[in-house]
């Protein structure tokens, strides 16, 4: 229980996000961006996953070109 709860500290501590809402992004602010609104749920989630492992990615410039990264891969 000790090591879990060392682990969500320092989650906390790097602002790791825990849900979409917590992203620097929204899917407005990528269907503006000009990707497909087929894509989003697919793109918010991939762009969640990413940012729980690298939380500093979690910036407004560095998830829009992620998000077109992600979405390339989808065509």
């Amino acid at each position: 229980c000790a090591k879990w709860k060392a682990l969500l500290a320092k989650m906390q501590e790097e602002q790791v996000p825990f849900s979409l809402k917590s992203l620097a992004v929204n899917g407005n602010d990528l269907l503006s961006e000009g990707l497909p609104a087929q894509n989003l749920a697919t793109i918010l989630n991939a762009l969640l996953m990413h940012t729980a492992v690298t939380p500093s990615d979690n910036v407004t410039a560095r998830l829009i070109r992620l998000a077109h990264g992600f979405n390339k891969s989808l065509s």
